[in-house]
């Protein structure tokens, strides 16, 4: 009898180990995350540090295989659609063709493109091409950016830019990205709104643009910008 009670309390004391350890792992943190990754020519010194840093942990943009990033290369049109679409977790599976004759279903974009059209973030010419190997230009990711976002936008104001007037269709689009302080130009006095964009400012375009409208899943601190773009 006394062996059967001694058994018994065996069991249970096995059983309540066993089922201890199954939920201390069942109730383990996951990592959500990707892996932080390193790129040999964005150092920490540099403006866009963070952004790039912040993007390439969460699979948004990666680098190439030589294991640099290029932040000082132009970015293509698909390029940034893809960077973009992910950044706002847009569904680039169930999309509607929007169309594009330069943009097959089989391109490696279509999907994030597809996504951005679908939301009336980012349009075509009027030849019906999206020119996706063309760069794109500083007017443009303004546009894209406000639109992403869901800014207010904002009528042309305070701009300190002497090459930007309310004749410009993109404006306005340039005032809320100023005055949400996402960008404070290409020089102090300039935006040059038909240049091309960078690798490295689109990351930082992006990161401020989650930061000034609470999309950012970081741990929301304040940001001061250094550098322009």
């Amino acid at each position: 009898m006394k062996k059967q009670n001694l058994y018994a309390k065996l069991l249970k004391v096995t059983v309540a180990a066993f089922l201890a350890i199954g939920v201390s792992v069942a109730t383990a943190p996951i990592n959500s995350q990707a892996k932080e990754k390193s790129f040999s020519d964005v150092s920490v010194d540099q403006h866009f540090y963070e952004s790039v840093t912040s993007l390439s942990s969460r699979g948004i943009i990666n680098g190439y295989e030589d294991g640099t990033f290029r932040p000082g290369k132009n970015i293509s049109r698909a390029h940034a659609a893809k960077i973009i679409s992910l950044a706002l977790d847009l569904d680039t599976v169930n999309v509607k063709n929007p169309g594009f004759t330069d943009v097959p279903k089989s391109h490696p974009y279509y999907g994030h493109i597809a996504a951005l059209v679908n939301a009336g973030i980012i349009k075509g010419y009027d030849n019906k091409t999206f020119k996706p190997t063309a760069n794109l230009t500083r007017a443009h990711i303004a546009q894209i950016l406000v639109l992403g976002f869901d800014m207010e936008v904002q009528k042309l104001s305070n701009l300190p830019f002497k090459d930007i007037n309310n004749k410009q269709w993109y404006a306005d689009y340039i005032q809320t990205l100023y005055s949400n302080e996402i960008t404070t130009g290409k020089t102090e006095t300039t935006f040059e709104a038909n240049s091309f964009v960078t690798r490295g400012q689109v990351a930082s375009f992006i990161y401020r643009s989650e930061l000034a409208t609470n999309q950012n899943p970081g741990n929301g601190e304040d940001f001061e910008i250094i550098g322009v773009d």
